[in-house]
């Protein structure tokens, strides 16, 4: 495996992170992984819900990143810009999961 990634250090360089950007609340992943489990697997041992928190955090600020360092003069990202970062990412086999219309 690669070096660890020092989440502070990333955040704190970032330029997307370094305005008003908040980690995301471990409560949030806890409530994405129960919701994708299977039924057979009732329980998620403390340390793999620490990794997976850190885990995405460290992806949507490497996104952010990237999205930032398209180059755009904007001040609104777009689902396009998210897109694209995705693809560079090499998270563009997951693009067609986002198409999804929210729910008002």
């Amino acid at each position: 495996m690669g070096e660890p990634v020092d989440v502070d250090a990333l955040r704190a360089t970032t330029p997307a992170a370094t305005s008003t950007a908040q980690p995301i609340v471990a409560g949030q992943v806890d409530r994405v992984v129960k919701k994708v489990l299977p039924e057979d697997v009732p329980n998620v041992a403390k340390d793999a819900r620490v990794a997976m928190h850190k885990a995405a955090n460290i992806t949507l600020l490497m996104l952010s990143a990237m999205v930032q360092d398209q180059g755009r003069s904007r001040r609104t990202v777009t689902a396009a810009d998210v897109k694209q970062a995705m693809t560079h990412a090499g998270f563009g086999h997951l693009i067609d999961g986002l198409d999804v219309k929210r729910p008002r």
